[in-house]
């Protein structure tokens, strides 16, 4: 199978979309047929190579990050792009990844349906949108701290390439809870912010300035 793989991130190839996007692909390389081709929308070339490609490939992954509740501007000047181009008569299979800071599954589900409603109107048949909360950061936490989400995407990657399926149970149980209670994302919240903010600030020298308001009125 031939995967283009698309990184809707405007943080490009250090981004935590790209970060899950290469875990999903390590699992998709598993099967030795399969091979596969990674652009940034963020560079103008590679998304020049992105419209040309796409309507070509076998299937498409497109990622991209959740920002207020909605994709990158970048991610849907391409997409209504891309809807003006010729379309051959064998379209591509496409799955898309989103990703938020946002730890409750709720924040994704409002863009996971509409994902699903434009594939249809591309005339491709979506196979599945990878949806995952609380990733801000996942690429600077502790390897223990991030191991189980990462296999997840690479189990994906692997059933994907091998079958060209992804399993709604299993999509659903990457998502996540949809909402927490009050107390348990609090509780989330505060270990999420000791276990890796704190030491973000106390490693960059301003820890003891964390509640600084400079902007504040006298």
């Amino acid at each position: 199978m031939r995967l283009l793989a698309l990184n809707g991130s405007p943080r490009g190839p250090k981004s935590n979309t790209r970060f899950l996007t290469d875990e999903f692909l390590r699992g998709f390389a598993a099967t030795p047929t399969n091979q596969a081709q990674t652009l940034d929308l963020a560079r103008p070339s590679d998304r020049d190579q992105a419209l040309a490609a796409f309507w070509h490939s076998e299937a498409v992954l497109l990622g991209f990050p959740l920002y207020a509740d909605s994709m990158p501007a970048m991610v849907k000047e391409f997409l209504e792009e891309l809807a003006t181009r010729p379309r051959p008569e064998q379209r591509p299979t496409l799955l898309f990844l989103v990703q938020s800071g946002f730890p409750e599954a709720t924040h994704t589900a409002p863009v996971a349906r509409y994902l699903k409603r434009l594939a249809g109107r591309l005339g491709c048949v979506c196979a599945g949108v990878l949806r995952r909360g609380g990733i801000e950061g996942i690429r600077s936490k502790p390897a223990w701290m991030v191991r189980g989400i990462l296999q997840r995407f690479r189990q994906m990657g692997e059933t994907f390439g091998c079958t060209g399926q992804l399993d709604p149970q299993t999509l659903q149980k990457l998502a996540g809870r949809e909402r927490y209670l009050r107390f348990a994302l609090r509780l989330v919240c505060w270990f999420d912010r000791v276990m890796f903010w704190d030491r973000e600030l106390k490693a960059n020298q301003t820890y003891d300035k964390r509640l600084d308001a400079p902007y504040a009125c006298p």
